[in-house]
């Protein structure tokens, strides 16, 4: 139960920052064109600090000994499953999108990337948290 509640919790963090951008996008013309400039980079900085926040999580608290590459698996499914969910809110947020428009125009700059960073960075900060509690 706690594992469940700890994977909710991190894609509500996803959720909420990419939710914080757009508010701040929508309530400020130079905040907005300056998010914009820089999205994949809010996004890979975002996406890096939960998966090392979760991992964390799971090395003190949940006490994971499964292998790391189930671990990881389980932060691409959180990750991929958190990024559907934004593709569809987005298809609310702006009604003239569509999923499939929205899919698309993410999935190089935005998934694919997450993906490989939040990946590493897991798996580093699996390693560097395993080493230091033996």
């Amino acid at each position: 139960m706690k594992r469940i509640s700890a994977d909710l919790f991190v894609a509500l963090l996803l959720v909420g920052g990419d939710m914080a951008w757009r508010l701040v996008a929508k309530t400020s013309s130079d905040g907005g064109s300056f998010i914009t400039l820089h999205m994949t980079s809010f996004w890979l900085i975002w996406v890096c600090l939960v998966a090392i926040g979760r991992c964390f999580a799971g090395v003190t608290i949940l006490r994971e000994q499964s292998p790391a590459i189930a671990l990881v698996a389980e932060w691409l499914l959180i990750l991929l499953g958190t990024h559907v969910f934004l593709c569809w809110l987005d298809t609310i947020w702006e009604p003239h999108d569509t999923f499939k428009t929205v899919w698309d125009f993410t999935l190089f700059p935005l998934l694919i990337p997450s993906i490989v960073v939040s990946s590493g960075s897991y798996l580093a900060a699996r390693f560097l948290l395993m080493r230091h509690t033996l």
